[in-house]
């Protein structure tokens, strides 16, 4: 009860950004959802919602960024709004021998390319559109991309957590 009132006061607040710590811990499902809808409306009215959770699951369903801290330090920002790429879209890393630029331009030509990024290893991450990997792999073909591996990347918060944390 406690907790549905502590965030009944900050909606009713009508203030521009809403910190939230924990906010679905000890609540039923009913109120979950009932929170949920609240804060999209919120956060589609141009609020600002920053919260601090260990349910991914509710992170991924309502967050536009999701920020990983590990002592303090910034270890990851994940943007879901980019390139208006959907976070349900698959994610390729493709090894490329010899990476330039030009071949960046040539994989962002593609059309069922919706993003193209470069991890830490220097590796292309390419979002395509869902049920394209053979288009892509076309296109690949055409545009001589000479490719050692294509390797589907999970971006399921859960795991991205485990990689962040070293956890088993």
């Amino acid at each position: 009860m406690k907790q549905q009132l502590l965030f009944a006061e900050a909606v009713i607040s009508d203030a521009d950004i809403l910190i939230l710590d924990e906010p679905f811990n000890g609540l039923d499902p009913s109120y979950s959802i009932q929170f949920k809808k609240v804060l999209k409306k919120l956060r589609d009215a141009g609020k600002t919602i920053i919260i601090s959770s260990h349910i991914l699951a509710d992170l991924e369903e309502l967050a536009d960024k999701q920020i990983f801290i590990k002592k303090g330090m910034i270890m990851k920002i994940l943007d879901q709004g980019e390139n208006n790429a959907s976070k349900n879209d698959p994610l390729y890393k493709v090894i490329i021998p010899n990476l330039d630029i030009e071949t960046i331009k040539r994989i962002e030509k593609i059309p069922v390319v919706l993003s193209v990024d470069t991890d830490r290893e220097g590796q292309v991450l390419v979002r395509i559109k869902t049920g394209h990997f053979k288009t892509m792999m076309e296109a690949f073909k055409v545009a001589n991309i000479e490719y050692k591996d294509v390797v589907k990347q999970d971006q399921n918060l859960t795991q991205l957590y485990k990689k962040i944390y070293n956890k088993d």
